[in-house]
């Protein structure tokens, strides 16, 4: 982060959690945030995960914040807050020091933005530079719209909920409030669907769109088709990642966590808290049950039940492609026994 254009003080970290408790120097203020290997002095820095907790020795930082059941305590020119979830912790740090670093966007209407007289914008919305806001849509309280962004027509966005620059909404879809839409995310574009007919592919139009819930994050280039004839979905809370792909009607469930560059095909089904990996794929027209996880690079061609965690391509249960992992690192030593075996029968 590098050196923070105001003092933080100890106080103020009681202001944001009572589940503090501070030991150690007088050391009582900071004006930086850092890792423990790349702090300084003046500079707060964190430790939430056991395999980082063997460069505290070394680190300069003045200000550390530790688990609360760790069982050293600071060196003499070291204050340690110990708190139950010191990651949780230096989140509300950061998003204090972000309030303060970056402004909000002045409420109202950039003199470049393009607002047809049938939308409906709220005087508390902030609509940036170059945005298009077409027919029928609503724009609610404190909804932020940066730079170069298109609203489709009969688009509702909720309150205060933020989209980023370059984000393109097609028509007749629903955002909720709390949101992030992250930069240069499409959300109702077509869906993916031919019809083959005397040799030529003809296009299935989508006239379906996309309802997304409250407290819904996107993560940048990511893209959500509309449904064909009924909306694709996305429920509340669920946080998806840079560079994910979700075509039509698709139906994703509460507070699922997709990572990035996988992709879900038409129609599939996600139930609440399901996490899928990085670059897994899911055909469509599945159901992945309750809080199932869905490993890296997997490819899933069949229904999942709740609680499973797969992996590999085609995708089966963990316990099961561990043991496959272990015997492909032993082919050459098969290959090798079983050309043994054949020179003796062969003889």
């Amino acid at each position: 982060m590098g050196t923070l254009p105001f003092e933080f003080t100890i106080n103020d970290l009681v202001g944001l959690s009572e589940d503090i408790d501070v030991r150690g120097s007088e050391i009582s203020s900071f004006n930086g945030i850092a890792s423990l290997g790349n702090a300084k002095s003046g500079d707060l820095s964190f430790v939430s995960s056991p395999k980082y907790k063997k460069k505290l020795s070394g680190s300069k930082a003045s200000i550390i914040i530790v688990p609360s059941d760790f069982p050293h305590s600071p060196p003499k020119n070291q204050t340690w807050i110990y708190t139950k979830n010191p990651s949780l912790l230096i989140s509300k740090i950061c998003l204090h020091v972000q309030e303060k670093i970056y402004q909000t966007p002045t409420k109202g209407r950039h003199s470049s933005a393009v607002v047809k007289e049938s939308a409906t914008v709220s005087p508390k919305a902030s609509i940036g530079p170059f945005c298009h806001i077409n027919d029928g849509a609503k724009i609610g309280d404190g909804v932020i719209l940066q730079s170069h962004c298109y609203i489709g027509e009969n688009v509702e966005i909720g309150k205060n909920t933020e989209i980023k620059s370059h984000v393109s909404i097609g028509g007749n879809c629903k955002i909720g409030n709390h949101c992030i839409i992250h930069d240069n995310v499409v959300i109702g574009a077509d869906g993916f669907g031919y019809e083959l007919v005397a040799n030529r592919h003809n296009k299935i139009s989508h006239i379906g769109g996309v309802f997304i819930e409250d407290f819904v994050e996107i993560g940048a280039n990511t893209v959500v088709d509309r449904g064909r004839l009924e909306n694709t979905h996305i429920a509340k809370g669920t946080k998806i990642d840079n560079l994910v792909h979700i075509a039509h009607n698709v139906t994703i469930g509460r507070h699922c966590l997709l990572l990035a560059q996988c992709a879900i095909a038409g129609s599939t089904n996600l139930d609440d808290f399901v996490i899928i990996a990085g670059q897994a794929g899911i055909v469509g027209h599945v159901k992945l049950g309750k809080a199932s996880k869905v490993g890296a690079q997997a490819g899933v061609f069949n229904d999942l039940p709740e609680n499973s965690y797969v992996r590999g391509s085609p995708a089966m249960p963990l316990i099961a492609m561990q043991k496959v992992y272990a015997l492909q690192r032993k082919l050459p030593e098969f290959k090798k026994r079983i050309e043994r075996l054949e020179k003796k029968i062969s003889y």
